[in-house]
């Protein structure tokens, strides 16, 4: 079970890579399509791309946290607790996804 899983999670990986090579590939060439200008269409696809990308809220034990401070508190204190927590308990959690 668990060597079906590192082949699942290695699988995911590499197509998530390939997915991110498309995107970067499609990228470029509508950049040399339309050309490398300051126009007002670059201009709003970048703002887009920081918004879509942008954390805008997250959910903490069934609250819905909204606020830029309280959301990066909150990121601050998970991941420094999973920072400390021992790594044993991960193979467990990954096989409930499955």
């Amino acid at each position: 079970m668990l060597d079906k899983e590192v082949s699942l999670h290695q699988s995911l990986h590499s197509t998530c890579c390939q997915e991110e090579e498309l995107w970067r590939q499609k990228s470029q060439s509508l950049w040399l399509k339309v050309g490398d200008r300051n126009t007002t269409y670059f201009q709003k696809h970048a703002e887009a791309r920081k918004q879509f990308k942008a954390v805008q809220e997250i959910q903490d034990q069934g609250h819905v946290i909204k606020r830029f401070g309280k959301i990066k508190e909150e990121a601050t204190i998970h991941f420094s607790s999973i920072d400390t927590e021992d790594c044993t308990t991960y193979p467990r959690e990954i096989s409930d996804w499955i």
